[in-house]
């Protein structure tokens, strides 16, 4: 009895490999010279031979090796010089976002296990180049604190940044969130023309809502409002053009609700206290 022919072999398509991501040595204050600025003539002079870091260059894409890049104890973190990443956090069906650009710092999360824990995300929006400040980097900055002080003022604008962004979500109306969130990103990215603030900065709609506390069908419905009002136009570069003027911010004398403290604390804080 002949035997059955052998089954015919099936090719699958092999997934594009991404290429590695690139390295090179370059003198640190060169990259980014707004980091000497606290530094005297005759300080900058003498730190500039002992502040090189290692440039790296990552494509477009998911960004699976942030943790890698930014791990080292001793070390800051990783230095965005050019580019863009999104990092998302999911809780649940919940995502939120933030996004960091040239001069904000990644740093892996180092506050250990949480009650939470959200898995967390990132992506590469455009490419990207980053310096590493590792621990070699840190020793520098050890005999020269004044570097030290500029990475410090560095991570407490993110901060900042992050805190506005966080009111911009509590604002009513979603409308009003993605407005006001694109004229926070025209802060630092916008560039001003005759027709009013381009903010080179593609954001899909999904993204977008992760970055304002909405759904995405919200968000593109709060853009069709925005373009309607031709408050928000979206270029067919992808970037943005923002008409008018930024939403008001309200008075700057007005008072803060004052804090009351909850019932059962009064003159006493129960902060950092192991319960009884």
């Amino acid at each position: 009895m002949p035997s059955p022919a052998p089954a015919p072999s099936i090719t699958r398509p092999s997934r594009p490999n991404r290429p590695p991501p690139t390295l090179k040595r370059v003198p640190l204050l060169r990259l980014d010279p707004d980091l000497g600025r606290y530094l005297s003539p005759a300080r900058r002079e003498a730190a500039e031979p002992e502040l090189w870091t290692v440039v790296v260059d990552i494509s477009a894409g998911p960004w699976r090796g942030a943790g890698r890049l930014a791990s080292e104890p001793a070390g800051i973190g990783a230095m965005v010089l050019r580019g863009l990443i999104a990092r998302e956090l999911r809780l649940g069906d919940t995502t939120s976002a933030d996004l960091f650009g040239p001069g904000d710092i990644v740093r892996p999360d180092s506050d250990g296990p949480s009650s939470l824990d959200p898995p967390v995300r990132w992506t590469v929006l455009q490419p990207l180049r980053a310096a590493v400040l590792d621990a070699r980097v840190t020793a520098v900055c050890h005999h020269f604190p004044e570097l030290m002080m500029a990475v410090i003022d560095r991570i407490n604008a993110q901060s900042h940044r992050l805190a506005l962004s966080q009111a911009i979500s509590h604002l009513t109306g979603v409308d009003r969130r993605v407005e006001a969130f694109l004229w926070h990103l025209a802060d630092r990215w916008g560039k001003v023309t005759r027709d009013g603030v381009v903010v080179p900065v593609r954001l899909s709609h999904r993204l977008l809502g992760s970055l304002v506390g909405a759904r995405r069908p919200t968000v593109s419905t709060a853009l069709a409002e925005l373009t309607r009002t031709q408050r928000v136009l979206s270029l067919p570069s992808g970037d943005w053009l923002l008409t008018g003027a930024p939403p008001s911010s309200g008075r700057p004398d007005e008072a803060f609700p004052a804090h009351r403290p909850a019932r059962g604390q009064l003159g006493r804080s129960t902060v950092g206290q192991a319960p009884r």
